[in-house]
């Protein structure tokens, strides 16, 4: 039995987890043969379908400032102390665990540094265990992705310490190695999967018809910290649509209450058939069961909905990073989803889209998108020039 430890910070809203979450599966699935830790600070991870075999270490919840830098969510202790628990949290998981494998979602040195001991230790201890960081496509834009990473030394991280880079994308949509300029040394360590998505999507996705069914809606804004305007102006926009179906409103846990229960309120008056849940862990079932999805431009939400070809209205977040932005216009480029920019979103204006997509007829898109990223993962992880599971060093040894 393999030992595969995985990392996500998450500090704002549920992707990072989410894509663990899949990667968790997709190991499971297609290798079998091994048992996961998780460890994060998402406030609900312990609520995702993790297969069996499993377990996930809660790290203290952070919150990130509009400076970039992170503090604790929820206890009430100064910034470097909810770091040196942290550090001390996972210090210890990777001393008892002794993983074979880690993948890091994101941030290479994970918050403010707090991955790098644990994984200096384990590169020393354990030579065969493979590090291998998790990327998305698409981080922000470039400019930013280059300061930031000067910054933070992020570079220098990946060649100190990472095996592999897996970007969970195609070159077509984003080229991490021109766009955010990774020298040579990094780039050969690039392996592109493809998109994540939490299967396979051969064969019809269309959802299923009866006489009876009515057509439905599902808005979701990821954890929702933020998604609050969307909300609001999906609920008040039905009083202007022309077309009848019914509406799933999902929240995130992380929306503000004073909000949620304006959503509640706005809900209950609706004269349509919509209904409002604070947060659901089988989203995908949602998306299986939909005609059409309205969402922020989050990774995990587009790669979902343009998996099964569902129709998407996506309003991206454009502050404090343009990330989703970039997405939703290159997926809207590409012929996947129509955007709808936050400066022209009104009551109105999201009616008449709703209105639209709902009469249009299927889309053809001009660049089709791969979503065996899983799949090719695990390839490369087992038949690459480093076999990932190749035998550990014997006996195993404790990481000090």
């Amino acid at each position: 039995m393999k030992r595969v430890l995985l990392y996500a910070h998450d500090a704002v809203g549920l992707g990072h987890i989410r894509r663990v979450c899949r990667i968790a599966d997709g190991l499971a699935r297609l290798h079998g043969d091994v048992t996961t830790l998780v460890l994060s600070g998402s406030s609900v991870a312990d609520a995702l379908p993790f297969p069996e075999g499993s377990d996930v270490v809660k790290l203290p919840s952070l919150r990130k400032y509009h400076n970039g830098a992170y503090g604790a969510r929820h206890l009430h202790v100064d910034d470097k102390s909810i770091v040196r628990m942290r550090t001390a949290m996972i210090g210890a998981a990777f001393r008892t665990f002794e993983p074979d494998l880690v993948i890091v979602d994101k941030v290479a040195a994970g918050v403010h540094g707090e991955l790098v001991p644990a994984l200096r230790t384990l590169r020393r201890l354990n030579p065969n265990a493979q590090i291998v960081l998790s990327l998305r496509d698409i981080l922000d834009d470039p400019a930013s992705v280059r300061r930031g990473w000067a910054k933070d030394g992020t570079l220098d991280t990946i060649r100190e310490l990472y095996d592999r880079v897996f970007v969970w994308g195609m070159p077509e949509i984003c080229d991490v190695v021109t766009e955010y300029s990774m020298p040579a040394d990094i780039a050969a360590k690039v392996e592109y999967c493809g998109y994540l998505a939490s299967e396979d999507r051969d064969g019809d996705t269309s959802p299923k018809k009866s006489p009876t069914r009515k057509r439905l809606v599902v808005t979701t804004v990821g954890g929702g910290e933020d998604g609050g305007r969307i909300l609001s102006t999906f609920v008040k926009s039905l009083a202007h649509t022309r077309e009848s179906f019914a509406s799933v409103v999902v929240m995130g846990p992380d929306l503000p209450e004073q909000t949620r229960s304006e959503i509640r309120r706005l809900v209950q008056h609706s004269t349509r058939p919509v209904f409002a849940v604070d947060f659901t862990r089988h989203l995908d079932r949602l998306f299986d069961a939909c005609d059409l999805v309205v969402s922020m431009g989050g990774y995990n939400t587009m790669t979902e909905v343009v998996s099964r070809g569902r129709r998407a209205i996506v309003v991206p977040r454009v502050h404090p990073r343009t990330e989703q932005l970039i997405r939703a216009r290159r997926l809207e480029e590409a012929g996947h989803v129509r955007m709808l920019h936050p400066n022209d979103l009104t009551p109105q204006s999201l009616a008449d889209a709703l209105d639209t997509e709902l009469r249009a007829e299927p889309r053809t898109p001009v660049q089709p998108l791969v979503f065996s990223g899983l799949e090719r993962a695990v390839q490369v992880l087992l038949g690459g020039s480093r076999d990932v599971f190749a035998p550990t060093v014997e006996p195993r040894r404790a990481i000090a």
